[in-house]
C-alpha cells in the first residue's frame, strides 16, 4: 500500500481548495457495484460521500472515472462478477450524480 509521508501531510495539512490554481477532482467508482449493491459492494464507503461532496462543490473540474465491464470480461476468472456495462452497478451512486459535469 502507497505511503503519504508525514512531511507532506504537514505541508498541505492547511491548505485550502482555493489556494490551488485550476483544481481538478477525479472521483473514482463511486459507483453502485462498489458502494451499494452487488458481489464487491462495502457499504462503508457510504462514510466519505460527504467529503467528497465538499470538495465537488468547490471546483468545477471533475472528472468520473467508473469500473465497466462486457459480461464475458476476463477480470471475472479472477474476481466475481461485477459493473456490467449497462446495469444499475456500473452506474455513479445517485448521491453523486447530480455533479457529472455535462
Amino acid at each position: 500500500m502507497a505511503e503519504v509521508r508525514q512531511e507532506y501531510l504537514t505541508k498541505i495539512q492547511n491548505m485550502d481548495i482555493y489556494d490551488l490554481k485550476n483544481p481538478v477532482v477525479f472521483v473514482i467508482d463511486m459507483i453502485n457495484g462498489f458502494v451499494k449493491e452487488g458481489a464487491l459492494a462495502d457499504s462503508r464507503i457510504m462514510n466519505i460521500v460527504p467529503d467528497i461532496q465538499g470538495l465537488l462543490e468547490k471546483v468545477e473540474a471533475r472528472v468520473f472515472i467508473c469500473d465497466s465491464h462486457p459480461e464475458n470480461a476476463r477480470e471475472f476468472v479472477s474476481y466475481p462478477t461485477h459493473c456490467v456495462i449497462g446495469s444499475k452497478e456500473s452506474e455513479v451512486i445517485d448521491e453523486l450524480k447530480g455533479y457529472i459535469n455535462g
